[in-house]
């Protein structure tokens, strides 16, 4: 019997053909060290991304709605299914790198109380997208990135 893999990625897609191939196979290059499953949600794509997912990833699994249940309904079909220790979610055109999952593992093995743990996301040149957060602050409501005075002074910093 096999052991369960070590992370199920859960990826929803609707109409994303396209971005969504360049995701798997961004995905099954950046897998080297780490046992995952991988398990794709098409909320009733008409664009033939099931069918074209099915073809040419033989490994991920494939689940197929016959009506759009959204990003939230798909995620949660998709963890209903998960066999893995951990569970990452990513959008059908997410662009990851070597290494990736691995320094997530890491993270979350080295530090038992998190419950919850994502990568760094860029921008396509390079740079940092600015989407970290602690946790809500009073001067995060009055400062924060989008907040009415930031809006008033964009350039703040």
């Amino acid at each position: 019997m096999e052991s369960p893999p070590a992370v199920s990625i859960i990826v929803p897609s609707f109409n994303t053909r396209q971005v969504l191939l360049r995701t798997l196979i961004a995905v099954r290059a950046a897998l080297v060290d780490t046992t995952a499953e991988v398990i794709v949600v098409d909320n009733a794509s008409a664009d033939g991304s099931a069918e074209a997912v099915a073809d040419l990833f033989p490994e991920v699994r494939v689940i197929r709605n016959q009506v759009n249940r959204g990003f939230a309904g798909a995620v949660n079909q998709g963890l209903a299914e998960a066999a893995g220790a951990y569970w990452l979610l990513l959008n059908s055109d997410t662009e990851v790198l070597p290494g990736f999952l691995e320094a997530l593992i890491r993270y979350v093995v080295a530090h038992p109380k998190v419950a919850v743990a994502a990568p760094r996301l860029l921008n396509s040149d390079g740079t940092d997208q600015g989407t970290a957060r602690s946790f809500p602050t009073p001067a995060a409501f009055f400062f924060g990135r989008k907040s009415p005075l930031t809006r008033l002074w964009p350039d703040n910093p």
